[in-house]
């Protein structure tokens, strides 16, 4: 659809929109440049992660993708916006016989209230969910995608970095976020262990390549900006492990940090100013809110 080109006849009030709106026109240049610095954030970012660099390059420690021989019963859940889902899926030879999912809504209160209280409410809504199935007694393990930046320690280890989109709980930044779901879902006597956690765009490449084998890579483009790519070992100078192939999860929404580096403070404009000042986490992933808002 062709859009007709604006034209004012009268020469001020011309200069003045040209003037308001150039912060808004990323031309061929602008773009290159953009190119280039997330490059180098990259780079820094595999090396030294978000001590020198806006892009984290978190490793997933998922070093591998379907073989297609799993089987059995497992719990997923999948929390990253202020609807929360609850699934109980059934696998056999590695294809998906059967899913069963339910939504939960979370609160402004509980996204907002005390970090205890989320993961109460997350438990309360897991125990919900295999009540209604008559699950309760069954041992099940559980996959928790967990859609935030975390320092991730191990497949079933990770700290939160920051919390984004509309969650602020205090008491949950730095601190080990299986083991507060695992508390909560203990204290509901429940028979469920957490076994592995990552966020949506390393669920979303794991999917993929349940469609595709071919697929290597993952982007979300949503509440929330962020890709997820294999990376070969040896371009990652945080890795202990051997040489292989892993999962590595940019978190580049964050690109940018004005408070930090303020990398890409040649594109930031009086609008954007505007945005992340009545956002409820200012100075935090302000990439995202270029596209988002």
């Amino acid at each position: 659809m062709e859009v007709p080109r604006l034209v004012l006849e009268n020469v001020e009030k011309a200069g003045k929109v040209v003037d308001i709106l150039s912060g808004l026109i990323v031309d061929t240049d602008r773009a290159e440049r953009v190119r280039e610095v997330f490059r180098e954030e990259v780079e820094l970012g595999l090396k030294f992660g978000l001590e020198k660099s806006s892009v984290q390059m978190e490793t997933t420690y998922v070093t591998q993708l379907l073989r297609g021989n799993e089987a059995g019963k497992f719990l997923a859940l999948d929390l990253g916006s202020t609807n929360f889902r609850v699934l109980l899926v059934k696998l056999s030879e590695g294809k998906i016989t059967d899913e069963l999912v339910r939504h939960f809504e979370v609160s402004t209160e509980t996204r907002t209230g005390p970090g205890s209280n989320l993961f109460s409410f997350l438990a309360d809504c897991i125990r919900i969910f295999l009540e209604d199935l008559n699950l309760l007694e069954e041992q099940l393990h559980l996959g928790f995608t967990f859609s935030f930046p975390m320092n991730q320690e191990g497949v079933a280890a990770a700290r939160l970095v920051s919390w984004t989109k509309s969650f602020n709980c205090p008491g949950v930044e730095g601190e080990e976020v299986v083991g507060l779901l695992q508390s909560a879902i203990d204290s509901k006597n429940l028979q469920v262990k957490v076994v592995a956690i990552l966020n949506d765009t390393t669920g979303t490449l794991v999917a993929g390549s349940y469609v595709d084998p071919n697929c290597t890579v993952g982007l979300i483009m949503g509440s929330g900006h962020n890709g997820c790519y294999f990376e070969s070992s040896d371009n990652i100078v945080r890795w202990s492990g051997g040489k292989q192939w892993v999962i590595v999860d940019p978190e580049f929404g964050g690109f940018w940090r004005p408070g930090k580096r303020g990398v890409l403070s040649f594109l930031r404009s009086e609008f954007d100013n505007k945005v992340d000042d009545a956002c409820l986490l200012p100075g935090k992933y302000t990439f995202r809110k270029i596209y988002r808002w």
